[in-house]
Protein backbone atom coordinates (compact mmCIF):
# COMPACT_ATOMS: atom_id res chain seq x y z
CA UNK A 1 0.00 0.00 0.00
CA UNK A 2 1.74 3.24 -1.13
CA UNK A 3 1.26 6.31 1.73
CA UNK A 4 -1.81 8.21 2.59
CA UNK A 5 -2.81 10.29 4.55
CA UNK A 6 -6.72 11.34 5.91
CA UNK A 7 -7.60 14.65 7.66
CA UNK A 8 -9.65 13.58 10.93
CA UNK A 9 -10.50 16.74 11.99
CA UNK A 10 -11.94 17.41 8.30
CA UNK A 11 -14.26 14.02 8.91
CA UNK A 12 -15.31 14.90 12.46
CA UNK A 13 -15.31 18.37 12.59
CA UNK A 14 -13.07 18.46 16.29
CA UNK A 15 -9.68 19.97 16.11
CA UNK A 16 -6.90 19.26 19.24
CA UNK A 17 -3.54 21.58 20.26
CA UNK A 18 -0.72 19.50 21.27
CA UNK A 19 0.27 15.49 21.33
CA UNK A 20 -1.94 12.52 21.20
CA UNK A 21 -2.10 9.50 22.56
CA UNK A 22 -3.41 5.97 20.70
CA UNK A 23 -4.40 2.39 21.78
CA UNK A 24 -6.95 -0.46 19.87
CA UNK A 25 -9.41 -2.66 20.82
CA UNK A 26 -11.18 -5.85 19.28
CA UNK A 27 -14.79 -5.36 18.90
CA UNK A 28 -15.48 -8.94 17.51
CA UNK A 29 -13.81 -9.56 14.34
CA UNK A 30 -12.60 -6.15 13.91
CA UNK A 31 -10.32 -3.67 15.30
CA UNK A 32 -11.33 -0.11 16.87
CA UNK A 33 -8.43 2.06 16.58
CA UNK A 34 -8.14 5.17 18.87
CA UNK A 35 -6.83 8.26 19.41
CA UNK A 36 -7.19 11.22 22.03
CA UNK A 37 -6.31 14.93 22.82
CA UNK A 38 -7.22 17.98 24.06
CA UNK A 39 -9.04 20.48 22.11
CA UNK A 40 -7.95 24.21 21.83
CA UNK A 41 -11.05 24.78 24.53
CA UNK A 42 -9.34 22.14 26.86
CA UNK A 43 -11.89 19.57 25.99
CA UNK A 44 -10.80 16.06 26.09
CA UNK A 45 -11.33 14.47 22.50
CA UNK A 46 -11.74 10.70 21.70
CA UNK A 47 -11.30 9.74 17.89
CA UNK A 48 -12.27 6.18 17.20
CA UNK A 49 -12.42 4.15 13.48
CA UNK A 50 -13.25 0.85 12.42
CA UNK A 51 -14.30 -0.80 8.98
CA UNK A 52 -17.48 -0.58 10.18
CA UNK A 53 -17.69 3.47 10.16
CA UNK A 54 -15.53 5.97 9.14
CA UNK A 55 -13.44 8.62 12.19
CA UNK A 56 -16.20 9.18 14.52
CA UNK A 57 -15.51 11.48 17.61
CA UNK A 58 -16.88 12.37 21.35
CA UNK A 59 -16.15 14.87 23.62
CA UNK A 60 -15.35 13.47 27.09
CA UNK A 61 -15.55 16.76 27.99
CA UNK A 62 -19.28 17.12 27.75
CA UNK A 63 -19.66 14.29 29.14
CA UNK A 64 -17.89 14.06 32.45
CA UNK A 65 -18.06 17.88 32.83
CA UNK A 66 -13.45 18.00 33.32
CA UNK A 67 -11.39 19.34 31.24
CA UNK A 68 -8.16 19.23 30.70
CA UNK A 69 -4.54 20.81 29.85
CA UNK A 70 -1.55 19.20 28.77
CA UNK A 71 -0.92 16.02 26.89
CA UNK A 72 -2.80 12.62 27.74
CA UNK A 73 -1.59 9.12 28.93
CA UNK A 74 -3.46 6.04 27.54
CA UNK A 75 -4.09 2.35 28.86
CA UNK A 76 -6.45 -0.71 28.57
CA UNK A 77 -7.06 -3.35 31.39
CA UNK A 78 -9.17 -6.20 31.47
CA UNK A 79 -12.01 -5.98 34.22
CA UNK A 80 -15.40 -8.76 34.55
CA UNK A 81 -14.29 -9.86 30.83
CA UNK A 82 -14.45 -6.73 29.45
CA UNK A 83 -11.86 -4.30 28.50
CA UNK A 84 -11.40 -0.72 30.73
CA UNK A 85 -10.42 1.98 28.19
CA UNK A 86 -8.42 4.74 30.70
CA UNK A 87 -6.95 8.04 29.76
CA UNK A 88 -5.49 10.36 32.29
CA UNK A 89 -4.78 14.07 32.27
CA UNK A 90 -4.60 17.23 34.37
CA UNK A 91 -6.47 20.50 34.71
CA UNK A 92 -5.74 23.70 35.27
CA UNK A 93 -5.60 23.62 38.82
CA UNK A 94 -2.87 20.40 38.61
CA UNK A 95 -5.23 18.03 39.79
CA UNK A 96 -4.85 14.73 38.49
CA UNK A 97 -8.03 13.30 36.28
CA UNK A 98 -8.50 9.76 35.05
CA UNK A 99 -11.07 9.31 32.57
CA UNK A 100 -12.88 5.75 31.82
CA UNK A 101 -14.65 3.70 29.61
CA UNK A 102 -16.59 0.31 29.60
CA UNK A 103 -19.34 -1.75 27.66
CA UNK A 104 -21.05 -0.98 30.59
CA UNK A 105 -21.17 2.84 31.10
CA UNK A 106 -20.29 5.55 29.29
CA UNK A 107 -16.96 8.08 30.51
CA UNK A 108 -16.56 8.85 33.52
CA UNK A 109 -14.02 10.83 35.62
CA UNK A 110 -11.69 10.44 38.72
CA UNK A 111 -10.03 12.98 40.47
CA UNK A 112 -6.98 11.55 41.61
CA UNK A 113 -5.84 14.34 43.17
CA UNK A 114 -8.33 14.48 45.08
CA UNK A 115 -8.01 10.90 46.54
CA UNK A 116 -4.44 11.33 47.30
CA UNK A 117 -3.76 14.82 48.05
CA UNK A 118 -0.97 14.95 45.50
CA UNK A 119 -1.16 17.42 42.54
CA UNK A 120 0.62 16.88 39.07
CA UNK A 121 2.61 19.89 37.01
CA UNK A 122 4.02 17.93 34.22
CA UNK A 123 2.89 15.28 31.51
CA UNK A 124 2.20 11.46 32.36
CA UNK A 125 3.62 8.00 32.09
CA UNK A 126 1.20 5.12 32.42
CA UNK A 127 1.55 1.16 32.77
CA UNK A 128 0.20 -2.03 34.84
CA UNK A 129 1.90 -4.48 36.32
CA UNK A 130 -0.09 -8.17 36.85
CA UNK A 131 -0.39 -9.22 40.47
CA UNK A 132 -2.06 -12.35 40.99
CA UNK A 133 -5.33 -12.37 39.00
CA UNK A 134 -5.30 -8.56 39.47
CA UNK A 135 -3.51 -5.90 38.24
CA UNK A 136 -2.18 -2.86 39.31
CA UNK A 137 -2.54 0.24 37.40
CA UNK A 138 0.37 2.93 37.59
CA UNK A 139 0.80 7.06 36.48
CA UNK A 140 3.85 9.10 37.16
CA UNK A 141 4.22 12.55 36.83
CA UNK A 142 5.70 15.51 38.75
CA UNK A 143 4.24 18.01 41.49
CA UNK A 144 4.03 21.61 41.10
CA UNK A 145 7.50 21.49 43.65
CA UNK A 146 9.49 19.16 41.40
CA UNK A 147 8.79 15.53 42.95
CA UNK A 148 8.40 12.37 41.23
CA UNK A 149 5.10 10.70 41.89
CA UNK A 150 4.00 7.37 41.06
CA UNK A 151 0.05 6.63 41.99
CA UNK A 152 -0.73 3.30 42.11
CA UNK A 153 -4.09 0.94 42.71
CA UNK A 154 -5.70 -1.87 42.00
CA UNK A 155 -8.77 -2.95 40.14
CA UNK A 156 -11.43 -2.42 42.26
CA UNK A 157 -9.45 0.20 44.87
CA UNK A 158 -11.61 2.83 43.29
CA UNK A 159 -15.64 2.78 43.16
CA UNK A 160 -17.47 5.35 40.89
CA UNK A 161 -21.07 5.72 41.47
CA UNK A 162 -23.17 7.93 38.79
CA UNK A 163 -26.27 9.72 40.75
CA UNK A 164 -30.04 10.26 39.56
CA UNK A 165 -31.26 13.07 40.63
CA UNK A 166 -35.19 13.09 40.72
CA UNK A 167 -36.89 16.40 41.52
CA UNK A 168 -40.19 15.68 42.89
CA UNK A 169 -43.70 17.89 42.58
CA UNK A 170 -47.57 16.85 43.22
CA UNK A 171 -49.81 14.88 41.27
CA UNK A 172 -51.01 17.94 39.65
CA UNK A 173 -47.43 19.35 39.56
CA UNK A 174 -47.69 22.12 42.21
CA UNK A 175 -45.44 22.33 45.50
CA UNK A 176 -41.92 21.37 43.42
CA UNK A 177 -39.10 21.14 45.35
CA UNK A 178 -36.72 24.15 44.93
CA UNK A 179 -33.33 22.12 43.56
CA UNK A 180 -31.87 23.10 40.03
CA UNK A 181 -28.81 20.78 38.55
CA UNK A 182 -25.81 22.75 39.29
CA UNK A 183 -27.23 22.73 43.32
CA UNK A 184 -27.24 19.01 43.15
CA UNK A 185 -23.33 19.30 41.31
CA UNK A 186 -22.71 21.23 44.59
CA UNK A 187 -23.95 18.58 46.87
CA UNK A 188 -21.92 16.00 44.81
CA UNK A 189 -18.69 17.20 45.23
CA UNK A 190 -18.89 17.97 48.79
CA UNK A 191 -20.03 14.37 49.37
CA UNK A 192 -16.57 13.62 47.09
CA UNK A 193 -14.51 15.80 48.97
CA UNK A 194 -16.02 13.26 51.86
CA UNK A 195 -15.82 9.90 50.70
CA UNK A 196 -12.44 10.56 48.90
CA UNK A 197 -11.11 8.69 51.99
CA UNK A 198 -12.67 6.01 50.92
CA UNK A 199 -12.32 6.01 47.25
CA UNK A 200 -15.94 6.46 46.55
CA UNK A 201 -16.31 8.81 43.91
CA UNK A 202 -19.97 10.10 42.48
CA UNK A 203 -21.06 10.89 38.85
CA UNK A 204 -23.19 13.54 38.31
CA UNK A 205 -24.06 15.11 35.07
CA UNK A 206 -25.63 18.89 35.90
CA UNK A 207 -25.97 19.92 32.16
CA UNK A 208 -29.25 20.86 30.16
CA UNK A 209 -30.24 17.53 28.87
CA UNK A 210 -28.56 15.06 31.34
CA UNK A 211 -30.01 11.60 31.55
CA UNK A 212 -28.90 12.16 35.44
CA UNK A 213 -31.44 14.48 36.05
CA UNK A 214 -35.57 14.21 35.82
CA UNK A 215 -38.77 14.84 37.52
CA UNK A 216 -41.39 12.96 38.56
CA UNK A 217 -45.35 13.87 39.54
CA UNK A 218 -45.93 12.44 42.74
CA UNK A 219 -47.71 13.88 46.03
CA UNK A 220 -46.98 10.47 47.67
CA UNK A 221 -43.35 10.85 47.25
CA UNK A 222 -43.57 14.21 47.55
CA UNK A 223 -45.03 14.26 51.24
CA UNK A 224 -42.33 12.04 51.99
CA UNK A 225 -41.05 12.50 56.21
CA UNK A 226 -39.89 8.93 56.76
CA UNK A 227 -40.29 5.91 58.51
CA UNK A 228 -42.89 7.48 61.01
CA UNK A 229 -45.30 8.52 58.48
CA UNK A 230 -48.36 6.81 58.73
CA UNK A 231 -47.90 6.56 54.62
CA UNK A 232 -44.13 5.58 54.82
CA UNK A 233 -44.97 1.70 53.22
CA UNK A 234 -46.91 3.30 50.38
CA UNK A 235 -44.01 6.10 50.25
CA UNK A 236 -41.31 3.29 50.57
CA UNK A 237 -42.80 1.15 47.65
CA UNK A 238 -43.79 4.14 45.40
CA UNK A 239 -39.63 5.13 46.20
CA UNK A 240 -38.52 1.88 45.47
CA UNK A 241 -40.27 1.82 41.83
CA UNK A 242 -39.23 5.11 40.79
CA UNK A 243 -35.66 4.23 41.77
CA UNK A 244 -35.84 0.67 40.07
CA UNK A 245 -36.10 2.74 36.78
CA UNK A 246 -32.75 3.89 37.30
CA UNK A 247 -31.04 0.10 38.94
CA UNK A 248 -27.51 1.10 37.97
CA UNK A 249 -27.64 4.40 39.77
CA UNK A 250 -28.10 6.49 43.60
CA UNK A 251 -31.32 7.61 42.81
CA UNK A 252 -31.88 10.70 44.88
CA UNK A 253 -35.06 12.82 45.74
CA UNK A 254 -36.07 16.41 46.05
CA UNK A 255 -38.86 16.35 47.25
CA UNK A 256 -41.16 19.74 49.35
CA UNK A 257 -42.65 18.12 52.32
CA UNK A 258 -46.02 18.05 53.84
CA UNK A 259 -47.67 21.26 54.11
CA UNK A 260 -47.47 24.70 52.07
CA UNK A 261 -43.78 25.56 53.27
CA UNK A 262 -41.17 23.05 52.48
CA UNK A 263 -39.81 20.95 54.51
CA UNK A 264 -35.21 21.10 55.82
CA UNK A 265 -35.61 17.47 56.75
CA UNK A 266 -34.00 14.78 54.61
CA UNK A 267 -33.24 10.82 55.53
CA UNK A 268 -32.10 7.28 54.06
CA UNK A 269 -31.33 3.94 54.74
CA UNK A 270 -29.88 1.04 53.27
CA UNK A 271 -33.84 -0.36 54.34
CA UNK A 272 -34.27 0.88 50.82
CA UNK A 273 -33.18 2.41 47.30
CA UNK A 274 -33.35 5.91 47.36
CA UNK A 275 -31.69 9.20 49.13
CA UNK A 276 -34.76 11.64 50.17
CA UNK A 277 -33.56 15.30 50.19
CA UNK A 278 -34.73 18.39 51.01
CA UNK A 279 -34.08 22.01 48.62
CA UNK A 280 -30.75 23.28 48.53
CA UNK A 281 -31.67 26.52 50.24
CA UNK A 282 -34.42 24.98 52.60
CA UNK A 283 -31.99 23.87 54.69
CA UNK A 284 -29.45 25.28 56.91
CA UNK A 285 -26.97 24.57 60.01
CA UNK A 286 -25.45 27.32 62.27
CA UNK A 287 -27.04 30.44 59.71
CA UNK A 288 -25.41 29.05 56.39
CA UNK A 289 -26.21 26.03 53.86
CA UNK A 290 -26.16 22.47 54.68
CA UNK A 291 -23.65 21.61 51.91
CA UNK A 292 -22.61 18.22 53.92
CA UNK A 293 -26.36 17.28 53.58
CA UNK A 294 -26.50 15.03 51.19
CA UNK A 295 -23.09 13.99 52.27
CA UNK A 296 -24.55 12.49 55.55
CA UNK A 297 -27.88 11.18 54.51
CA UNK A 298 -25.75 9.27 51.65
CA UNK A 299 -23.99 8.00 54.60
CA UNK A 300 -27.12 6.58 56.03
CA UNK A 301 -27.62 5.05 52.71
CA UNK A 302 -24.23 3.08 52.75
CA UNK A 303 -25.27 1.87 56.18
CA UNK A 304 -23.55 4.38 58.77
CA UNK A 305 -25.28 5.54 61.70
CA UNK A 306 -25.19 9.01 63.79
CA UNK A 307 -22.29 8.80 65.70
CA UNK A 308 -24.45 9.88 68.60
CA UNK A 309 -27.31 7.26 70.43
CA UNK A 310 -29.58 10.76 70.85
CA UNK A 311 -29.48 14.63 71.26
CA UNK A 312 -29.88 16.72 73.95
CA UNK A 313 -31.37 19.92 74.81
CA UNK A 314 -28.89 21.10 77.71
CA UNK A 315 -25.51 20.44 79.01
CA UNK A 316 -27.14 19.70 81.78
CA UNK A 317 -30.12 17.28 80.18
CA UNK A 318 -26.73 15.26 78.70
CA UNK A 319 -25.32 14.92 82.39
CA UNK A 320 -28.24 14.03 84.18
CA UNK A 321 -28.96 11.34 81.39
CA UNK A 322 -25.00 10.13 81.86
CA UNK A 323 -25.93 9.86 86.16
CA UNK A 324 -28.86 7.69 85.49
CA UNK A 325 -26.67 5.61 83.47
CA UNK A 326 -23.55 4.91 85.88
CA UNK A 327 -21.69 7.38 84.04
CA UNK A 328 -21.46 4.88 81.22
CA UNK A 329 -19.62 6.37 78.52
CA UNK A 330 -21.16 4.31 76.59
CA UNK A 331 -24.83 5.18 76.21
CA UNK A 332 -23.62 8.04 74.15
CA UNK A 333 -22.28 5.33 71.41
CA UNK A 334 -24.83 6.10 68.50
CA UNK A 335 -22.93 3.42 66.19
CA UNK A 336 -20.86 0.60 67.68
CA UNK A 337 -17.67 1.68 66.27
CA UNK A 338 -14.55 2.08 68.18
CA UNK A 339 -12.86 4.23 66.32
CA UNK A 340 -15.98 7.26 66.64
CA UNK A 341 -15.81 7.91 70.45
CA UNK A 342 -19.46 8.12 72.42
CA UNK A 343 -21.11 11.44 71.13
CA UNK A 344 -22.88 13.38 74.08
CA UNK A 345 -24.44 15.34 70.96
CA UNK A 346 -25.84 18.59 72.60
CA UNK A 347 -28.31 20.42 70.24
CA UNK A 348 -26.99 24.28 71.49
CA UNK A 349 -25.18 26.74 69.10
CA UNK A 350 -22.38 27.04 71.46
CA UNK A 351 -21.62 23.58 71.16
CA UNK A 352 -22.68 22.77 67.75
CA UNK A 353 -21.56 25.67 65.41
CA UNK A 354 -18.28 26.95 67.68
CA UNK A 355 -15.38 25.21 66.20
CA UNK A 356 -13.79 25.99 69.44
CA UNK A 357 -15.90 23.54 71.13
CA UNK A 358 -13.80 20.46 70.58
CA UNK A 359 -14.64 18.30 74.12
CA UNK A 360 -17.46 18.02 76.53
CA UNK A 361 -17.32 17.72 80.25
CA UNK A 362 -19.72 15.46 81.47
CA UNK A 363 -19.91 14.62 85.47
CA UNK A 364 -15.77 14.60 85.83
CA UNK A 365 -15.30 12.63 82.44
CA UNK A 366 -13.86 14.34 79.24
CA UNK A 367 -15.74 13.36 75.89
CA UNK A 368 -13.79 14.28 72.54
CA UNK A 369 -16.33 15.49 70.07
CA UNK A 370 -16.33 13.86 66.40
CA UNK A 371 -16.81 17.30 65.29
CA UNK A 372 -15.46 17.01 61.62
CA UNK A 373 -16.93 13.30 61.20
CA UNK A 374 -19.88 13.87 58.74
CA UNK A 375 -22.64 11.53 60.60
CA UNK A 376 -22.20 14.10 63.36
CA UNK A 377 -24.79 16.99 63.76
CA UNK A 378 -21.61 19.59 64.05
CA UNK A 379 -20.88 22.48 61.73
CA UNK A 380 -17.04 22.01 60.50
CA UNK A 381 -15.80 22.30 56.83
CA UNK A 382 -13.84 19.75 56.93
CA UNK A 383 -16.16 16.58 57.28
CA UNK A 384 -14.85 13.16 56.55
CA UNK A 385 -15.88 9.54 57.82
CA UNK A 386 -13.02 7.07 60.05
CA UNK A 387 -11.76 3.81 58.86
CA UNK A 388 -14.16 1.50 59.79
CA UNK A 389 -16.77 3.80 58.52
CA UNK A 390 -14.81 2.92 55.04
CA UNK A 391 -15.06 -0.76 55.08
CA UNK A 392 -18.58 -0.18 56.03
CA UNK A 393 -19.76 1.57 52.99
CA UNK A 394 -17.61 0.07 50.92
CA UNK A 395 -18.88 -2.75 51.75
CA UNK A 396 -22.83 -1.59 51.50
CA UNK A 397 -22.43 -0.60 48.00
CA UNK A 398 -21.11 -3.84 47.09
CA UNK A 399 -24.31 -5.33 48.59
CA UNK A 400 -26.35 -3.27 46.38
CA UNK A 401 -24.61 -4.49 43.56
CA UNK A 402 -27.09 -7.22 44.00
CA UNK A 403 -29.92 -5.14 43.64
CA UNK A 404 -28.49 -3.51 40.05
CA UNK A 405 -26.41 -0.28 41.08
CA UNK A 406 -23.32 -0.53 39.35
CA UNK A 407 -20.06 0.34 40.32
CA UNK A 408 -17.28 2.11 37.87
CA UNK A 409 -13.99 0.37 38.69
CA UNK A 410 -11.41 2.35 36.75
Amino acid sequence: MLPGVVDVTAITGQRVIGPLTSWQTPDGPYIVEHLAGVSPTGDVLVYFWSPRHDWQAVNVSNITQQQTVGPLTSWQTPADLMNIEHLAGINANNDLYIFFWSPQQDWQAVNLSLLTGQQVASPLASWQVPNGLNTIEHLAGVSPGGDVLVFFWSMGGIYTVRVQAVRVSDDDGARPADIVPEQVRQWVSKANEVYAVAAIQLQFNSAPGSSDWSTVNSTILNNMTGDQDQNWNQEKDTGNSVAAQHPAKITAFFRFGPGATPTGGSFSSTDYNFVTMTGFTETSVCGHQNIGLFAHELGHYMGLSHTFAREFGSVQEAESFFTVNGNNPAVFDGDGLSDTPPDPYVNVSQVQCLATTTNLSLNGTQFILPRNNIMSYYDDPAKTITPQQVQIVRQALEARVQRGLILGKP
